[in-house]
């Protein structure tokens, strides 16, 4: 893997998000929320419309990126916590099996935070299952900590999934990260190379890393 390229899903790019969110909905059924059946029948209008409620970050694979086929997405939705404000909820991630393990939900990861970070939103959250120790690892390495809740997942009676987060910083400065801490989250993520692309905006690309 020589990198890989993470572009923030347009309007028009309904067609990128089918083609993914399918597979990732035939691949792990029990843990994505949604419907394979339900969702292989929407119109591009519905695709349009989970664009426009929520945004999609897909992958792609600098080595295969001219196939234009995403290998892995996530999606980041605003929510309103009373305490913290306007949070971004990180759900629905997703990497196609063969090219896991190789940075690109890291990579989706930093594109998120730094994107949340990017609109003036100070936290990150998103809940992990349990005996899920790669993912929750994984977080933990990009700064995530436990929020101390955990909740029983409805499509999985007896298991039970805990909430992280990440605090980003509220300052300018991210520059003296001695430390692997939430603090330094937005600078890691810049720090780590991945190559953000808006699908709107190809030509100015938002310079972070995988």
């Amino acid at each position: 893997m020589q990198g890989t390229r993470v572009r923030v899903l347009g309007h028009g790019d309904w067609a990128y998000l089918r083609s993914v969110r399918l597979r990732a909905l035939r691949d792990s059924p029990d843990s994505l929320f949604g419907n394979l059946a339900q969702e292989r029948t929407w119109r591009p209008s519905q695709w349009r419309s989970l664009l426009t409620g929520s945004t999609w970050f897909a992958a792609f694979p600098l080595s295969v990126s001219r196939t234009r086929r995403p290998v892995g997405v996530v999606r980041s939705a605003l929510e309103l916590d009373p305490v913290h404000g306007p949070v971004s909820h990180l759900e629905s991630m997703w990497v196609e099996p063969r090219y896991r393990r190789n940075g690109i939900a890291s990579a989706l990861t930093r594109s998120l935070v730094a994107h949340a970070a990017g609109q003036g939103i100070h936290r990150v959250t998103l809940w992990v299952l349990d005996g899920n120790d790669i993912a929750r690892s994984a977080y933990l390495r990009l700064g995530f900590r436990p929020t101390g809740r955990v909740q029983p997942v409805l499509k999985r009676p007896g298991r039970t999934e805990e909430e992280m987060f990440l605090e980003l910083p509220r300052g300018p400065d991210t520059t003296s990260c001695r430390h692997r801490t939430a603090d330094c989250a937005v600078h890691r993520a810049v720090d780590a190379g991945t190559d953000i692309r808006s699908a709107r905006e190809v030509d100015a690309p938002v310079i972070l890393d995988a």
